[in-house]
């Protein structure tokens, strides 16, 4: 069952703050995260950074670049 809720983060707290602000994130063993982590995380921060630009909640991570790393072929 797909969870809908994002991340347990509110707008205006010093996380939402510091995800706002963040350029780039690099995500270290993605492989081995389960599938709805990335997926939560997308929908958190489309939901943050819509306050910043509206245009933001149609893009993926909400314009954030992402690095996924980690042994692929595990």
């Amino acid at each position: 069952m797909l969870q809908s809720a994002p991340c347990n983060i509110s707008h205006g707290t010093d996380h939402a703050v510091l995800l706002q602000q963040t350029s780039l994130i690099v995500w270290d063993e993605a492989p081995m995260a389960h599938r709805f982590a990335p997926e939560a995380v997308d929908r958190t921060l489309r939901d943050l950074m819509k306050a910043v630009d509206p245009d933001l909640q149609n893009q993926p991570f909400g314009g954030k670049v992402i690095v996924f790393g980690g042994d692929f072929c595990q």
